[in-house]
């Protein structure tokens, strides 16, 4: 079992995007993309 310790809550969150794809909230966007960082760096060490 593996917990990533950060999360973000993304309210209405068919709302949330602008039509090209990215996160109208500036601060949710870079807590979305720390989370897929931490994701990312936990997954390289469990497959190294």
């Amino acid at each position: 079992v593996m917990v990533i310790p950060n999360q973000v809550a993304i309210s209405k969150a068919h709302e949330a995007f602008n039509l090209d794809g990215t996160m109208k909230d500036q601060k949710q966007e870079q807590q979305v993309k720390k989370i897929g960082a931490d994701l990312t760096q936990m997954l390289l060490k469990v497959n190294s």
